[in-house]
């Protein structure tokens, strides 16, 4: 475990504490699922930890904690953020800093190392009503993404949709498509739903699964701490990454590092060197 990885290994410890006081659900996705599954820890290369909780979970983390951690530690709201695209918040060690290369320009961008926290929302059962649910979480996704972004697409496609709506959002708030993204995400709740989604990605169709794979959690061993993986956990990692036993050759063993890491001083010492 390097230092990057002891210092996110740090934050959510106190995460899950706050988690485990409040009897909140919260497991292990993605690469950090399959690191505990994996190799009993971080994914050697990987710099970064992906945490989920059921929607309703999701929400009262939310409420709890900025008064409940650490005064080092504060949730990065992303939607109040005007070139934030993510659609999930994040929990971030404000006497460091991470700051991902196309952020160098952005000081509004400039964070400390920190933990993704994201919510698992229900969906629509199988069929018309869930390919159309899903087809507006994308254009909802992508009008969020230019208006904050105002970057073109490349696809012809996606580019007609981006000039004809250009007028739109020069008019509306900065906020106005997340504020329906998050609308459609309370459409469905998690647990009333037989399908569940990761509804804060792009491509969403790819990342639905049985409700029931997140139903019940397993404690696994995760560095010197313990981390809550679905239970199923053989049956999610297969879906999401196919052979996930299978170690990557070393040309692909590389993290999202970022151009400016810090553990010893916070962000707003690279923000007042930006402003000078």
């Amino acid at each position: 475990m390097n230092e990057l990885q002891q210092k996110i290994l740090e934050i959510y410890k106190e995460i899950k504490k706050l988690c485990d006081k409040h009897h909140l659900r919260y497991f292990a996705i993605g690469g950090t699922c399959l690191g505990a599954v994996r190799h009993k820890g971080f994914i050697p290369w990987d710099d970064d930890m992906d945490i989920a909780m059921p929607d309703k979970d999701y929400k009262r983390f939310m409420k709890i904690a900025d008064k409940e951690l650490p005064d080092h530690l504060k949730v990065i709201y992303s939607e109040k953020i005007k070139r934030c695209t993510n659609t999930f918040n994040k929990v971030q060690n404000i006497n460091t800093t991470f700051i991902s290369s196309w952020e160098v320009d952005l000081p509004e961008m400039y964070k400390g190392i920190y933990v993704d926290i994201m919510p698992l929302c229900g969906l629509p059962p199988k069929g018309i009503k869930q390919k159309v649910y899903i087809r507006k979480n994308k254009i909802l996704y992508a009008l969020n993404y230019w208006k904050r972004t105002n970057i073109k697409p490349r696809k012809s496609i996606p580019r007609v949709l981006y000039l004809l709506t250009k007028p739109l959002n020069c008019l509306v708030a900065y906020d106005f498509w997340s504020n329906r993204l998050e609308k459609l995400r309370e459409k469905y709740s998690f647990d009333t739903s037989e399908y569940v989604g990761f509804t804060w990605s792009f491509c969403p169709e790819k990342r639905i699964f049985k409700q029931n794979l997140f139903d019940r959690c397993v404690d696994l061993p995760f560095e010197d701490t313990t981390m809550p993986c679905p239970q199923n956990y053989h049956e999610y990692l297969t879906r999401h990454f196919g052979d996930y036993s299978k170690i990557p050759p070393e040309s692909e063993q590389k993290g999202r590092h970022g151009e400016i890491v810090d553990i010893y001083r916070p962000y707003t010492y690279y923000l007042a060197k930006k402003g000078k």
